[in-house]
């Protein structure tokens, strides 16, 4: 992060001043997050706002959690791309051309962007109700909803991995603090080339299913950033990112992390979409009132010609 000096001049009564501007050239947002760290203020809501950087991670997990839903936002996307695209066309030829039938159309197609913007927040603050409150009322049980059969299954994979396998005497782990372990775990201090996740262990593919390890990028993904380990059941050290950074910082189990996560992800969609709904219709409704602002000037003109 550099700091440069700009110099401005302006004449005052006759005389010139000199002013020094230091502009702040951040070349990253990683940078700008240390400044932030190294000024001692809370910089946690500006880390959410670059979720997009980690955008394949987050893609990952919506996939494990719901398949279709990369299906139903290409289309939404595809939707509002369509209209935006028809809206600006129309509302350039018709200033350019004065066409009232472009600007019509325009018009039109600001009046669908707001209903489906508006339509589609209130479609999510009733899945947000409904979705939300399944997830939260979700176990780890095999026999329920198959939209919650992932969390059966990677909860599996943590179960198999830490009893059958990690740190136990099929797969001896290398811990470099063993001290802030209560488990009994099976590891050596000094050999750091035995493995500090489970996926290093060389009977991982023999020991685990293939059903399990399917998880084993998103348990990865999850402990990396929800600081978390166990899904339903809460496990007291990282077991498919790295064991070695733990403890977990949260230790009631990952589902809980999850469940905040999108709800706050949902949360923040639905508002954003009613707020664009809102201000789309109130643009509307200006365009409107302008529109008959002039149709009366118009009239009034004639009359007084």
């Amino acid at each position: 992060m550099n700091i440069y000096k700009y110099n401005y001049y302006y004449l005052q009564k006759g005389q010139i001043y000199k002013i020094y501007l230091k502009c702040l050239v951040v070349k990253n947002y990683q940078e700008l997050l240390q400044f932030f760290q190294y000024k001692k203020l809370n910089y946690s809501w500006f880390n959410n706002l670059f979720y997009f950087n980690y955008k394949n991670e987050y893609k990952t997990l919506f996939e494990y959690i719901h398949q279709s839903l990369q299906q139903y936002i290409m289309y939404i996307i595809s939707v509002l791309g369509g209209l935006f695209i028809s809206q600006s066309l129309f509302g350039l030829s018709g200033v350019y051309f004065r066409s009232k039938c472009c600007i019509f159309l325009s018009r039109i197609f600001s009046f669908l962007i707001s209903i489906l913007f508006i339509a589609l927040g209130i479609t999510l603050i009733y899945l947000n109700k409904n979705q939300y409150q399944q997830f939260k009322d979700a176990n780890c049980e095999q026999n329920q909803n198959n939209d919650f059969e992932w969390l059966y299954n990677s909860n599996e994979a943590y179960k198999q991995a830490q009893i059958k396998l990690f740190c136990q005497d099929l797969c001896q782990c290398y811990i470099k603090n063993p001290q802030i372990y209560e488990n009994d775990l099976n590891f050596s201090q000094t050999d750091s080339s035995l493995p500090y996740q489970v996926q290093q262990c060389q009977l991982y593919n023999q020991i685990i299913p293939e059903q399990y390890r399917y998880y084993d990028k998103l348990a990865n993904f999850i402990e990396t950033y929800f600081k978390c380990s166990g899904i339903c059941d809460n496990i007291p050290y990282y077991i498919f990112s790295d064991i070695n950074n733990s403890p977990p910082q949260y230790n009631q189990g990952c589902k809980k992390r999850i469940q905040d996560f999108l709800d706050k992800i949902s949360t923040f969609v639905y508002l954003s979409s009613l707020i664009l709904g809102g201000i789309y219709f109130l643009l509307i409704m200006l365009m409107f009132y302008i529109k008959q602002v002039e149709q009366k000037k118009e009239k009034y003109n004639k009359l007084i010609d």
